[in-house]
């Protein structure tokens, strides 16, 4: 995020402070909406700039979302992407693979964690030797490209449908279902996968990948911290 994006964003998080209820979730669903359509970051802040003013407006004037979006907020955001600028490929592509290298980093990291843990109770025990390496196998390889999948498409089903309104009992339990029903299938997976995948096709020195985590782990949140230091400086 450039500068001076940086900046008009600083200014529409001070602006969306003022939003209350509906309001609130109504900005954050089209801003979602907005940057999953690829839409240029600056672009995404000038509009959200346009459209938190006309609901800072209508919520002086008492007035409901729906009336202050004419009723229709998926209609209201199609029209906001018209005339929005649209992010290069190469940009759109670069953000693509930073989202799926992270999230492979975290899925990873987690598998290192719990191999490591488990063979140190392991360890304690039986009084046996550490085993000072990471097995990865085809299993772990098959249950991590899965699970990235399945992190991109449920981000994609939540944020492409923007809706206004406090949620009914009726769809926090499709949300409920839903959620338990991907757990579910998660924790399937990793048990058909440690089953019926069970060879080794990879070790690594498990003292440099724990290195190399923990200092991708410290890079990410120091460019978090200086980027919200950017932000909140504007």
């Amino acid at each position: 995020m450039d500068r001076k994006t940086a900046e008009l964003n600083h200014l529409n998080n001070e602006t969306d402070a003022l939003l209350q209820g509906d309001y609130q979730r109504a900005i954050t669903d089209i801003v979602c909406f907005l940057r999953l359509k690829n839409v240029d970051d600056y672009q995404v802040e000038v509009i959200r700039n346009d459209v938190t003013d006309l609901l800072l407006r209508s919520q002086e004037q008492g007035r409901s979302v729906e009336e202050a979006l004419g009723g229709d907020i998926r209609g209201f955001c199609d029209t906001l992407l018209e005339n929005a600028g649209k992010k290069s490929f190469g940009a759109a592509a670069l953000e693509n693979l930073q989202s799926a290298l992270i999230c492979l980093m975290v899925l990873t990291g987690l598998s290192f964690l719990a191999s490591t843990v488990e063979k140190a109770v392991i360890c304690l025990r039986t009084g046996t030797a550490f085993d000072w390496q990471w097995d990865i196998t085809a299993g772990d390889v098959a249950t991590w490209l899965v699970l990235s999948a399945a992190v991109f498409g449920i981000l994609y089903i939540a944020l492409s449908s923007p809706s206004t309104g406090k949620p009914t009992r009726r769809r926090k339990g499709e949300a409920l279902a839903f959620g338990v029903g991907v757990t579910g299938g998660c924790l399937l997976l990793a048990w058909l996968s440690a089953s019926y995948l069970p060879d080794t096709v990879l070790r690594l020195p498990a003292v440099p990948a724990g290195a190399v985590y923990l200092l991708a782990g410290a890079v990410f949140l120091i460019r978090r911290l200086v980027r919200k230091r950017r932000s909140a400086g504007g």
